[in-house]
């Protein structure tokens, strides 16, 4: 795995962010699994994320794009580790069914009912308005997510009929944030374990979707049903909705179980044309 980062800590610690070029060149359009940052402008900080790009890729391919976001308290580095049972999972689905993969870091320690742009309710939320600082980084979180995604994109010419995302706890709430906030951005989803209040989640605005899987441990009982709403909820507008339950299995370890079935989820559901 190529190391893009230490350059980016270092103009960081320096102050120097504002001058920080773009990832070196021998990085630039490179195969395999990297490292990579980049400076957010509107944050004025160096943001890193993670990447995988198929051994087959070559310049003139226009591959798909999963944009894979992450839970609570974690970075962009959780859903490339994988679990003991199923290491490196994500890496090895996108190199078998030649997809790109991208891991933004958004943030891992606002709440994660508000992360990724959020301002809709989880299940389980209080309803409290974010403080004004976490409203604020809720905003650059999303930034994070749209600016990785568009640097991707021209790096490595994605086929933008084909973007999808996918997303665990939290990572569930963003992506179900950003495809009813960015409609025809994305061509399906796969999600787990973090679903938003179905009875007040827009769905009219999700029905360009080709497709939604949605993703529970058996274990995840606080979920379980809110998921099952949510599921039903894309049914109801139209969409392809599919209700999957891994069984014995928890909260944080559901979508690694099922990434295998998410890629063909995905194979499944190709976008204009």
């Amino acid at each position: 795995m190529t190391r893009a980062i230490s350059i980016w800590a270092l103009a960081a610690a320096l102050g120097l962010m504002a001058a920080a070029p773009v990832t070196p060149e021998p990085f630039y359009r490179a195969t395999g699994e990297h490292e990579r940052s980049y400076l957010l402008k509107p944050a004025g900080e160096i943001r890193p994320y993670r990447l995988y790009v198929p051994t087959s890729w070559k310049p003139g391919m226009h591959l798909p794009l999963v944009v894979a976001l992450h839970g609570a308290g974690s970075d962009q580095d959780r859903l490339f580790q994988g679990t003991p049972r199923h290491p490196g999972v994500l890496q090895q689905e996108a190199e078998a069914h030649g997809y790109i993969v991208v891991a933004p870091l958004g943030d891992k320690e606002i709440s994660a009912d508000i992360a990724y742009g959020n301002t809709l309710h989880a299940p389980w939320s209080d309803d409290v308005a974010p403080s004004a600082e976490d409203a604020r980084r809720n905003a650059l979180s999303e930034a994070d997510v749209l600016a990785v995604l568009d640097r991707t994109v021209a790096e490595y010419g994605v086929d933008k009929r084909r973007i999808y995302l996918m997303g665990n706890s939290m990572g569930e709430i963003g992506a179900l944030w950003l495809a009813q906030e960015r409609p025809r951005a994305f061509c399906a989803i796969a999600l787990a374990g973090g679903p938003l209040k179905a009875s007040e989640y827009p769905f009219a605005r999700t029905r360009y979707l080709s497709g939604a899987m949605i993703i529970n441990g058996d274990r995840d009982l606080d979920a379980l049903e809110p998921n099952r709403a949510m599921a039903d909820g894309f049914k109801a507008a139209g969409v392809d909705a599919q209700f999957y339950i891994v069984p014995f299995t928890d909260h944080g370890a559901a979508l690694f179980h099922a990434t295998p079935q998410a890629f063909d989820f995905f194979d499944k559901h190709r976008c204009g044309g």
